[in-house]
């Protein structure tokens, strides 16, 4: 299992979200983000429910091996 991490830039911050939330490696996990970067609100969702986590300037954690790009 890992926990699902989320990184975005606002050119000049880079900005990482780690899920409390762990998902199952191999397995069809469906991941949503909802932004509204006016009013400075992000939403994270896991197979259709609101998950909470934790923002860091930096990712944390190591990730899954092997490390492959999506296609």
């Amino acid at each position: 299992q890992g926990n699902v991490v989320f990184g975005f830039s606002d050119g000049s911050n880079n900005f990482y979200f780690t899920s409390n939330e762990p998902v199952t490696l191999q397995e069809w996990t469906h991941i949503a983000l909802v932004s509204d970067f006016q009013n400075s609100g992000t939403w994270f969702y896991l197979n259709g429910r609101h998950i909470n986590g934790t923002w860091n300037a930096a990712p944390s954690g190591t990730p899954a091996q092997p490390a492959t790009p999506l296609t």
